[in-house]
């Protein structure tokens, strides 16, 4: 179970193709993502597709000029073994003529700080 969970509305205009994407950030504090859902709604037809971007890389999937593109589907992507600064982007094109909202929800685990180690002031011989 995740510590809490960040929805974001990506609305994708109509005729943004591979060659035009839009991007959304997802704007999340410094957090641990363990999961990922992809909302495509009724329409989408496999006309639009996502690829979710972690610190400016992508990540899933991890192939640059790659898309995940469905209809009627949520995609839920566990996650490991990424960053830990909140830097995620959606990236998204739509092929169709209509403008698609797909609805992202970020899962995601606060980070667990240490405490600082005090520094003991020199000791003279």
């Amino acid at each position: 179970m995740a510590d809490f969970s960040q929805s974001i509305q990506c609305t994708v205009p109509p005729g943004f193709g591979t060659q035009t994407l839009q991007g959304f950030p997802a704007n999340l504090p410094d957090c641990i993502v363990v999961k990922i859902l992809v909302t495509f709604p009724p329409g989408c037809a496999g006309l639009v597709g996502v690829s979710l971007f972690a610190g400016g890389s992508p990540a899933y999937p991890n192939v640059a000029g790659q898309y995940m593109a469905f209809d009627d589907y949520t995609l839920d992507q566990d996650v490991s073994n990424q960053i830990q600064t909140g830097q995620w982007d959606v990236i998204a094109y739509n092929l169709d003529i209509n403008p698609h909202t797909l609805q992202v929800v970020f899962e995601c685990d606060n980070l667990a700080l240490s405490p600082a180690v005090p520094l003991s002031p020199p000791v003279s011989l």
